[in-house]
Formats: C-alpha cells, sequence, structure tokens
C-alpha cells in the first residue's frame, strides 16, 4: 500500500468506460492503481449529453472507486480542469492522450506525467510539446530511444501497455471451432484477422487489395479475412467498407461484425473468442504507439504479420510473426497530425510474401509453435508485470517532489 501522503491524481484521457485503446488502457490501469490505495481522477471523453452535475464512479475489483468527472461536451477535459483542480486539489497529472493537450499542461503549474503515442522518428516539433512534463512514459521501446535524443534518462521512464492474459488466452479447441462456425468459417481454412480503427494510418484499403491479390495467387485455398473495424463510418474519416468489399469481389471472403464495433462495441470475452476463431493477424497499420491488438492476439496465441515500423519491431519478433518490409522510394507525412513526423509505407510484394509463409506454416503445421511463442510472449505484458512499474514511478515521482518541497 502507498503512504497515506499519496497525491490526488488527475488522469486524463478517453473515458475509462469507452472501448478504444486509450479507454481500455486508462480503465485496467487507474482501476489497479485505486486498489493499491492511489487516490485517481478521471476527466476526458464525455460528450455533450450528460446530466449536468452527473459523475461517474467506476468500481475496481476490490471495492475501491474512480471517479469520472463530467467533461461537459470538451472531451480533452481543458475546460473543466481548473475548476475540478479547485475542488477536488490534484496535485498530479498523467494524460493518456495524444498531445493535444500538451501546449496548456505546458503552462500549468502543477506536475505532469505525460505519455503518448510515438509512432515514428521524434521531431525537434514533437519532442518540444512535452518540454514541461516533470516525467514522460514511453510505452514502447522504440518510444523510449526516440525520446532519448532530446530528454536525458531521469526524465524518460519504460512502461509499455499490458494485457490481460487471464481473459486474453487461448481456448479448447471445440470452443475455438465453435466460434469459426458461427462466424461462418470452414474448419480446414486459413483465418487472417485484422483489428483496427477505420482511419488512413491503419490502410485498410491496402489490406483488402492485398488479400485480394493473395487469393487470386491461391485459387483453391480456403482463405478467409476477419475485419474487426468501425465499417459503418465512412468518408471523410474512414473508408466505406462495405462497399470497397463489393468493388474488390471479396464478398464472401471478408466477414465484417454485424455490429458497428464503435455503435455496439463487444466485451473481451467476445473479444478472446473472435481472436480464437482466427490463425493469424495481418497487421498493415503503417504506425503505432504501442499496437494492443497484437498483443491481445498473441494472448489469444494467434500469430502476426505486422510492418516493419515503431513499436511493431520490438513486438513482432520471428519466433511469432513475420515483419512487413516497407519501401525505400516513397515516405508518407500524415495530414492529421501537427507534429511533423513521417512514416515509411508497406510493400506489396513483402505482404504478400508473408502472407505466403503464413500459409505454408499453417499447411505444414509450423503455425502451432508460432501460436505457443506468441502466448509466451504476450505473458511478459500481463498486468500484473505492468502495475508495478506504475506504483514505482509514482512513489519516485512523490519522493522527488516531497525533496524539491521541503528544499524550497
Amino acid at each position: 500500500m502507498v503512504e497515506h501522503s499519496t497525491p490526488k491524481i488527475a488522469w486524463l484521457s478517453a473515458h475509462p468506460l469507452g472501448n478504444s485503446g486509450y479507454s481500455r488502457q486508462t480503465r485496467e490501469i487507474v482501476t489497479r492503481l485505486a486498489d493499491l490505495g492511489y487516490e485517481i481522477y478521471c476527466i476526458g471523453g464525455f460528450g455533450t449529453q450528460t446530466i449536468y452535475g452527473m459523475h461517474v464512479e467506476l468500481q475496481t475489483p476490490r471495492g475501491n472507486r474512480v471517479l469520472c468527472l463530467n467533461t461537459f461536451g470538451d472531451p480533452s477535459g481543458r475546460t473543466v480542469f481548473d475548476r475540478y483542480a479547485k475542488v477536488f486539489g490534484f496535485n498530479l497529472v498523467i494524460t493518456l492522450w495524444d498531445y493535444m493537450l500538451t501546449e496548456w499542461l505546458n503552462e500549468k503549474q502543477i506536475p505532469w506525467i505525460a505519455q503518448g503515442p510515438i509512432d515514428a522518428e521524434l521531431t525537434s516539433k514533437w519532442a518540444n510539446q512535452v518540454r514541461n512534463a516533470y516525467m514522460i512514459v514511453a510505452y514502447s521501446k522504440y518510444a523510449y530511444k526516440q525520446l532519448l535524443k532530446y530528454y536525458p534518462p531521469s526524465r524518460v521512464r519504460y512502461i509499455p501497455h499490458g494485457v490481460n492474459t487471464e481473459v486474453f488466452r487461448p481456448l479448447p479447441e471445440d470452443i475455438r471451432q465453435e466460434a469459426r462456425k458461427r462466424m461462418g468459417f470452414p474448419e480446414d481454412a486459413l483465418v487472417f484477422i485484422n483489428v483496427s480503427d477505420n482511419v488512413p494510418r491503419k490502410q485498410l484499403g491496402f489490406l483488402l487489395y492485398c488479400f485480394k491479390k493473395f487469393i487470386e495467387e491461391h485459387p483453391h485455398e480456403k482463405l478467409y479475412l476477419y475485419l474487426h473495424t468501425n465499417w459503418s463510418v465512412g468518408w471523410p474519416r474512414g473508408l466505406d467498407i462495405p462497399e470497397l468489399i463489393r468493388e474488390l469481389g471479396l464478398s464472401d471472403r471478408v466477414k465484417l461484425p454485424t455490429l458497428d464495433p464503435m455503435i455496439q462495441p463487444i466485451d473481451d470475452l467476445q473479444m478472446c473468442l473472435i481472436y480464437n476463431a482466427c490463425d493469424v493477424m495481418l497487421h498493415t497499420s503503417i504506425a503505432e504507439g504501442f499496437g494492443l491488438p497484437i498483443i491481445e492476439a498473441y494472448a489469444c496465441g494467434v500469430p502476426a504479420i505486422a510492418v516493419w515500423s515503431s513499436s511493431m519491431i520490438e513486438l513482432v519478433l520471428p519466433v511469432t510473426g513475420w515483419l512487413i518490409d516497407t519501401v525505400d522510394d516513397y515516405i508518407y507525412y500524415p495530414h492529421y497530425v501537427p507534429t511533423l513526423q513521417h512514416h515509411k509505407v508497406p510493400s506489396m510484394n513483402s505482404t504478400l510474401k508473408l502472407m505466403e509463409l503464413a500459409l505454408e506454416a499453417w499447411k505444414s503445421g509450423e503455425l502451432e509453435k508460432y501460436k505457443h511463442r506468441a502466448r509466451e510472449f504476450a505473458l511478459q505484458y500481463d498486468w500484473s508485470r505492468i502495475i508495478p512499474l506504475w506504483d514505482s514511478l509514482l512513489k519516485e515521482v512523490m519522493e522527488d517532489l516531497r525533496l524539491w518541497s521541503y528544499l524550497r
């Protein structure tokens, strides 16, 4: 347990009851920290249609609470932060967000632990956004190395995202086969899975086109793709996924969730069933701050194909999957971020070659070794290993702040 002088922590992120990666990591971390004795208040992610004055209490497994504060239509929480700070007396802020809040937080006179996705070579403009953070948490080894180009090791910590390996786990073969049957996959088919938001970075158009080419190269193989994405979003935020599937002639080979996961999300146990019903994760995102679907798939015993980029390089090892080469004659500057980073893009030829290797491993039985190794790798990221890192960091920060206050 932490000492009585433990701070009141404002955790700024997506709402913990949401179903995004930000929401899930927020929920998993803050409930566990609350059960260690930390007093945490979540700010961010409430929409406009909330009852004025309404707050939500998130109950932890041990009966503690995390108070989720109403943001009155401002997802970032900036417009209400000062008022809540006076009421609740925050003395530490932790952010889990893209660096949307940083210029604002840089001006706040309150200790701040910053974490956010670093999925490309860190630019000076990007690094400058966390210049006044007391500590910066990198949730990939890739991000940690990038941050050390601009900040001393004393200000940077590596704490990866985690996964609940008791929920996400390999299931018995009879349950797995029943799940495949319900999803419409033949027992003797190779099923790829992709779990992604329908946004440009995830390259879902590239994914579907590669899958079409792969089917054309293997007309006699039973090949399927389960695409778990918010398919009803459409332009301008994302692609018209159902129409693209029809355009490419893939309606009988690509399965989508019956209901859009953004509108009707499913719980983790259902997601575990879906992972178990599939054989290989095919992750075509050009960059990841971490890559949560990869580690969730691993926990269920599903190896991955992903792009040789950012954090995916450390997640997808030769024993857990395959890495897609990137092209050397083109780079992509995303217009939807203000930090001037660039990404390399995946090679279609490399993608098809690795899908071929996965097919061969599946037919020969070698894929079972990949499945076992993937599960063993995921155990390194179980929350039982991650939360102690957070506990240690928070104790260190508060001891530093107490000493600093004493010396003043």
